[in-house]
């Protein structure tokens, strides 16, 4: 179940877009730190003065603490994307939370702090996964809009794909491991902003509704 087409109705505990009145966009990152595109991004986005969230496995986090610690210096928001990045449909309850627990503590480890959010793995759990999150504190967050950046092999094309994807309290999922998306980072932010847009965190977003 792809909770992105399902949230609002099935799971209305999970956050998948900002305020619909508001011309606010929050970009998030998945599956980092990667040691050589998510600096590459953090120097874009500081750039143009943007906070946007990350949301970090816990095995890569381990491998490149210094990365994890960089996002959270720079202020923006990191989330919690298991360890393994492992599917959370019809797991046991032990696996789900040692998933979650693993990766919370090596994010605390490398950056001195914890997190608030959780986005499972390709944008799906059950029922039994997001009761597990939601009891062990976590705001579940999906998306509501993917431009498939990983398939693009030209920055043009998800730039293109990004724009299209630009609405009101859209959160938008892009990878930090998608090596042409740097590239094309500071034109989605240029061409948004020109349309008016703003580019928040998670955190913005929502005190903002």
């Amino acid at each position: 179940m792809a909770l992105s087409h399902l949230a609002q109705r099935f799971f209305p505990s999970v956050l998948w877009r900002g305020d619909p009145t508001l011309p606010r966009v929050a970009l998030t990152f998945d599956d980092g730190p990667d040691p050589v595109n998510t600096p590459r991004l953090l120097d874009v986005l500081a750039k143009f003065g943007i906070k946007a969230s990350f949301f970090l496995q816990g095995r890569n986090v381990e491998h490149y603490p210094e990365v994890a610690a960089q996002i959270a210096a720079e202020a923006h928001t990191i989330g919690n994307h298991t360890y393994n990045h492992t599917r959370l449909i019809l797991k046991s309850r032990r696996l789900i939370y040692q998933e979650i627990k693993h990766a919370e503590k090596a994010i605390t480890r490398a950056t001195g702090s914890s997190t608030r959010f959780f986005r499972p793995p390709y944008g799906q759990m059950d029922w039994r996964a997001l009761k597990i999150a939601s009891e062990m504190g976590y705001q579940v967050v999906i998306w509501s809009a993917l431009p498939w950046d990983w398939k693009a092999k030209i920055p043009k094309k998800i730039v293109t794909a990004t724009l299209s994807c630009l609405f009101n309290g859209a959160i938008i999922v892009l990878h930090d491991r998608t090596p042409e998306l740097p590239a094309a980072l500071e034109l989605i932010i240029e061409i948004g902003k020109q349309r008016g847009f703003s580019f928040v965190s998670l955190e913005q977003m929502i005190c903002s509704q």
